[in-house]
């Protein structure tokens, strides 16, 4: 084969990585962003445990 033709396939290869790379970060941000996150709804999250207090000023169990 060419070495022109290699050069060529090499950087389509990188550009489809980087093009990936781009299009990847874009779609998380868009995620990330969206209005359906439960963030300011006082939603708590399951795996997020409550502070766990000992004693006579712990109140009841939640």
């Amino acid at each position: 084969m060419e070495s022109a033709f290699i050069r060529w396939f090499i950087a389509g290869v990188f550009l489809t990585f980087l093009a990936s790379v781009v299009i990847a970060d874009i779609i998380g941000r868009i995620r990330r962003s969206s209005p359906s996150s439960r963030s300011g709804t006082g939603f708590r999250h399951a795996t997020r445990h409550p502070q766990r207090q000992n004693g006579w000023k712990a109140g009841g169990r939640r």
